[in-house]
């Protein structure tokens, strides 16, 4: 997927090679953003929307989703972030299987808690704000030595994702990579809780947690990028 379009870039490592999705053909024109009251907005109550209906289909029907979703936002005042806004729905749409229905909950979407784009792309500003302040701090990555059962636990983690972007590619299933980055995020935040990171007194143990979470970083930044999701610096 260009920066320009919508289709999700299941495309698996940059530069590996791998073309456009092969679901993108069979469901263009066949998915609604609109639920069975024609309207993708659920100001009055969810709707059922099916997956990849919003992000695949002729140009108006994607620019009437982006406007939907605008809409959205400012009738319902969620008070989510802009940068938030559209990571929300895209990430609730790939996030179900593709042949499957969902209800269309805006409540549920802009969550900072649970399955939800808001919280994947937190959790990543959370890590980029852990290695940016070690770095300010002097604190340098170092050799990964695992320890604790937590650092055991996100290196399992870690280790999925390359099974996972071929198994969303394979079966057709963006899902499976939601599913794989879902994972990685609650067990860095397992991490994040049990143990310090920048702060370990341990030069040997910080360098290696501190790799250990740029590991993370770069797999959720990419993850979230084959799914056409960028992450900020900040929130």
């Amino acid at each position: 997927m260009s920066r320009g379009g919508y289709h999700p870039r299941l495309t698996g490592e940059r530069g590996a090679g791998l073309s456009l999705p092969p679901w993108a053909s069979e469901d263009a024109g066949c998915r609604s953003p609109a639920g069975a009251g024609g309207c993708p907005h659920g100001h009055a109550r969810p709707t059922t929307v099916q997956p990849l209906g919003i992000w695949i289909g002729t140009p108006r029907l994607k620019q009437e989703a982006r406007i939907a979703l605008k809409s959205c936002m400012g009738v319902l005042g969620v008070g989510v972030p802009p940068c938030c806004a559209e990571v929300a729905l895209r990430f609730a749409d790939l996030q179900n299987p593709r042949l499957t229905n969902y209800i269309f909950d805006l409540d549920k979407f802009t969550s900072f808690e649970g399955k939800t784009g808001p919280y994947l792309m937190y959790a990543a500003v959370r890590v980029k704000s852990v290695l940016r302040k070690a770095a300010d701090a002097g604190h340098a990555q170092g050799a990964i030595a695992i320890e604790q059962d937590a650092e055991r636990a996100l290196v399992l983690q870690l280790d999925g994702f390359a099974a996972a972007c071929l198994a969303a590619r394979e079966k057709r299933a963006p899902h499976i990579l939601c599913d794989h980055l879902f994972g990685l995020a609650q067990a860095f935040s397992a991490f994040y809780a049990a143990l310090p990171i920048a702060t370990e007194e341990n030069d040997a143990r910080r360098g290696s947690r501190l790799a250990l979470s740029a590991a993370v970083l770069n797999q959720l930044e990419r993850g979230l990028d084959v799914l056409g999701i960028d992450v900020p610096e900040r929130m």
